[in-house]
């Protein structure tokens, strides 16, 4: 086993020993990138969804014999007017680990489909962070749909 994407889940044994390591990696990428999260609400999160029967927020990670997890991902369940959608809010590996095989990759992406279909997703969106990133997630067959925008309502 070169390197290994999956989707932990509490059903398999070894996403109990990989949950606090893509914890740490997801709470390290909340303060890296200043993400909208307390980094330490969404842990507490991630682990009541978990262990919950019907989790709306799952994780992924990239596995490698004598690396570790090496990428993760963190997809939920978002719902506005009836209108689902699997969001991806995080996908990062680390630079020093290349990808083995893409389609390694494409197999998350497909495993988070499932998941979100089984939750009346309709469609998969992914926040990314930068125009190079838009092309690397091109490839995976996502579209770049819209921009985000914002406005400080804090300051004068």
């Amino acid at each position: 086993m070169d390197q290994i994407f999956l989707m932990l889940e509490k059903s398999n044994p070894i996403a109990w020993g990989l949950l606090p390591k893509a914890i740490e990696r997801i709470k390290k990428f909340c303060v890296e990138y200043g993400t909208d999260i307390d980094p330490d609400q969404l842990a507490s999160l991630i682990q009541q969804q978990f262990i919950s029967e019907n989790p709306l927020l799952l994780v992924a990670v990239g596995y490698k014999p004598g690396k570790g997890v090496f990428a993760h991902a963190l997809g939920a369940i978002d719902e506005i007017t009836g209108n689902r959608f699997l969001t991806i809010m995080q996908f990062e590996r680390d630079e020093d680990v290349p990808f083995a095989d893409r389609s390694e990759v494409m197999r998350m992406f497909e495993q988070y489909k499932l998941w979100g279909l089984s939750n009346g997703a309709k469609e998969m969106q992914l926040v990314t962070r930068s125009p190079e990133l838009v092309k690397l997630f091109e490839l995976y067959g996502f579209k770049l749909h819209r921009y985000l925008m914002r406005l400080s309502l804090m300051e004068s």
